[in-house]
């Protein structure tokens, strides 16, 4: 066990041992035998894997067992929306020749069964397993009240001395959540006449973050969209929203969206996925369709923020919240796969003590599972790296060090307003020739400081190190923060607050890290 693994707590939550492999590259062998080793270890009953590379890697782990006695399922997560020709190919080969030979496969929406059997899977191999999770119903009686709560934690003081209508989006910055059209929709609304005031909390990060940061400006939006980061309880808080936005261009079926149901919040959700399972028709939602103008979108918003809508929107919360409860918590999710389970022989009373999660890591299930089963092996691989790297195609990970020092050895998170700031990233052994490193600096105030895009030429001089900084030109709006000797009130409002910083190599986010800076 890795004391940073970022599962580790996870599963000790839900009372699960758990077995970590690590993935070193696309195509690992000494993975593969890692997992067939445990696997001839556990004698489990069923293996359950998750998604494209768990599900090839068991597949070729159960055909080197020398009695392959366990059936084994996996779950498709979705195609629609994959980043790169390279993923999407490897998708078409997993659906196409990977799943058939599994005993089951699962998929999270009707709108991905469908497909699946387009693709040449079978009816008696496919099932719909959509997804359930439980959470807090919320009184419509007492939600006003438990929405001034929540609130008071999330906007600034300034904010708190009236109550504008909130809009939010929960999902991580990436090109298939499409943020980039949810800000031209909220452009589209900003030069609407409206009598009421409102403003868009933005929940998670991601390797889009500075740059739909820098979109928000450029659309006149700074002072409508608030950027709250990553929050891990955000799903016991949503009862803080009025409107729970879903742009997204793709998706499974969204776990967001039924922790709005619980909470009794309203959502406009893109027809797509398992959005449509959620919302099947206006009585429950407002869903629109992905190729809908961001003007038409804009207009539905502003009917949001009317005394009509405001109707509208608290009768659909009402429904969808009955809807959710009814199908889509985690007794129904669990019966589901107890009955799918049991289909192939293996029978568990589906009595977890916790939440049965939908993504699971590599683990045995604990006998809470049931006493029926020996052992369950759920599978879903996970990369483990430094400085929140994002896999590219990269041999090993790259680690990022900021510091104040020049000798690249000592780490720092808080930085003085009034010495220099340094960046080794320390690049992959095997990488060879010429790359760009590109580096970008964003403000507390979610500004781009600095973007810069370099050439390295790897190995330099016998070294496996590059080094960025951030540097400012005298045509630059901001002073060099790094040379205010005696800083005022003014220099502290400016610099002071979590700046971050973002590397991309050869146009994929390798590493990013924040760090404080104080004018003392």
């Amino acid at each position: 066990m890795h004391k940073t693994d970022p599962l580790h707590d996870y599963a000790q939550a839900l009372n699960l041992d758990y077995h970590t492999i690590l993935v070193r590259r696309r195509w690992d062998r000494k993975a593969i035998g890692e997992l067939h080793q445990l696997l001839r270890h556990l004698h489990p009953d069923l293996v359950h894997a998750h998604a494209i590379k768990a599900s090839v890697y068991l597949l070729l782990t159960r055909r080197k067992n020398e009695h392959p006695c366990f059936p084994i399922i996996s779950t498709h997560h979705g195609v629609h929306g994959l980043p790169d020709w390279k993923v999407r190919l490897y998708e078409f080969l997993y659906r196409r020749y990977v799943l058939k030979n599994f005993d089951r496969a699962l998929a999270v929406s009707s709108t991905d069964y469908e497909f699946l059997l387009r693709s040449g899977l079978n009816s008696k191999q496919l099932r719909c397993h959509l997804n359930g999770i439980d959470g807090r119903r919320a009184d419509p009686k007492h939600r006003s009240e438990e929405a001034r709560k929540v609130q008071a934690l999330w906007l600034p003081q300034e904010l708190q001395g009236y109550r504008p209508f909130l809009f939010g989006v929960i999902a991580r910055l990436s090109p298939e959540k499409d943020h980039d059209r949810m800000l031209r929709v909220l452009s589209c609304l900003n030069q609407l006449p409206c009598n009421r005031d409102w403003k868009c909390l933005i929940f998670g990060s991601g390797a889009l973050e500075a740059t739909l940061r820098q979109q928000a400006v450029h659309l006149g939006l700074e002072k409508r969209v608030l950027w709250m980061g990553y929050r891990k309880d955000v799903a016991d808080e949503l009862a803080g929203l009025d409107l729970l936005l879903s742009f997204s261009k793709a998706e499974g079926l969204p776990i967001n969206l039924i922790e709005a149901g619980w909470a009794g919040t309203p959502v406009m959700g893109t027809r797509v996925g398992g959005v449509i399972d959620l919302i099947p028709d206006e009585s429950y939602g407002h869903s629109i369709a992905p190729e809908e103008p961001a003007e038409v979108s804009a207009l539905s918003l502003l009917r949001a923020l009317s005394r009509e809508g405001h109707t509208e929107l608290e009768v659909q919360a009402r429904r969808f919240q009955e809807r959710v409860a009814r199908e889509f918590s985690q007794k129904k999710w669990l019966q589901k796969l107890q009955g799918f389970y049991s289909e192939l022989g293996v029978a568990f009373d589906g009595k977890a003590s916790t939440a049965v999660p939908q993504n699971s890591l590599v683990r045995d299930a604990p006998s809470a599972m049931g006493a029926g089963v020996r052992s369950m092996v759920l599978l879903f691989f996970v990369i483990l790296s430094q400085a929140g790297l994002v896999r590219a195609e990269i041999p090993q990970p790259p680690v990022l060090l900021l510091t104040a020092k020049d000798n690249g050895t000592e780490s720092q998170s808080t930085f003085a307003c009034s010495g220099p700031i340094h960046g080794y990233i320390t690049l992959p052994e095997k990488a060879v020739g010429k790359h760009i490193l590109e580096g970008i600096w964003t403000g507390p105030h979610g500004k781009v400081i600095q973007h810069s895009r370099n050439e390295v030429i790897f190995p330099a001089s016998g070294r496996r190190t590059a080094e960025i900084w951030l540097q400012f030109t005298q045509e630059h709006l901001f002073r060099n923060p790094f040379s205010v000797q005696d800083p005022g009130d003014a220099d502290r409002a400016l610099y002071d607050g979590t700046w971050n910083v973002v590397l991309r190599w050869d146009d994929r986010l390798i590493a990013q890290s924040a760090f404080q800076i104080r004018c003392l």
